[in-house]
């Protein structure tokens, strides 16, 4: 099995950036791919162990590609649940406790409008107390 490292993104604007690329990049490779006539840099159209290995060398970058488009889009969505997170006053967003207190805290503000949110707002509670 093939093993890939790809740099972090320092932000979500470099990897939104950076997943432009390899869609358009992806479209090349498969569009070179598609064509049964694959030539060499002189015009003569590749045959036999020359165009297998060509082949080769065209999978093996597609599925590098590929790999690392999936990598970003899952830090994008990894990076947008964090800032998301954030932006609503949970510092972890991969804390349970932490999001159940701040949900807990959200049901507390809506409490005056439905006396459900106030209901469920106390479930939390002694879940939390039984949490430790």
């Amino acid at each position: 099995m093939i093993r890939y490292n790809f740099e972090e993104p320092k932000n979500i604007k470099e990897c939104k950036a950076r997943l432009l690329i390899l869609r358009f990049t992806l479209q090349d490779i498969e569009l070179q791919l598609a064509d049964p006539e694959r030539r060499d840099k002189d015009g003569i159209v590749l045959q036999g162990q020359d165009y297998k290995r060509w082949r080769y060398r065209a999978l093996s970058k597609l599925n590098a590609v590929r790999a690392e488009h999936a990598y970003l889009t899952d830090w994008l969505v990894d990076a947008r649940i964090k800032a998301q997170a954030q932006s609503l006053g949970v510092d972890d967003h991969s804390d349970p406790k932490g999001l159940i207190m701040r949900g807990r805290d959200v049901l507390r503000q809506l409490a005056d409008y439905s006396a459900d949110a106030g209901k469920l707002s106390d479930v939390f509670d002694h879940y939390l107390l039984h949490l430790g």
